[in-house]
């Protein structure tokens, strides 16, 4: 894991972390979540409980992501978004802006389907 210079990390109880995976300032991860092998975690985020980070997902800075949520390989999670409570995020996707809760986003679009 790499962490940068000015940390200020808040990691909770039961995570898996694998190598390679970058957190930046004033990240806050909860508990029982899993981040993957070239993940990245930008300043300011917010990752609740029982979250999945998969390869080389980004989380951009200032974002929001609620509990038991999946971000799909190489997805990307644009500054400032809100993840609802239990959304999955497909591989490749691009996420931005507000995202209900029990929702699925399939591509580089701002178009989700709700109640997966």
């Amino acid at each position: 894991m790499h962490l940068c210079v000015e940390f200020r990390i808040d990691i909770g109880a039961g995570n898996y972390i694998q190598e390679a995976v970058t957190l930046q300032a004033e990240v806050s991860i909860g508990e029982n979540t899993s981040i993957h092998t070239g993940a990245l975690i930008g300043r300011g985020a917010k990752i609740g409980n029982s979250v999945i980070i998969s390869h080389g997902a980004t989380i951009s800075e200032h974002c929001r992501i609620d509990d038991e949520c999946f971000i799909g390989i190489n997805a990307t999670v644009l500054p400032h978004a809100n993840i609802g409570r239990n959304v999955t995020i497909s591989a490749g996707t691009v996420a931005r802006g507000d995202i209900p809760d029990n929702s699925l986003v399939l591509s580089n679009s701002t178009t989700f389907i709700t109640n997966k």
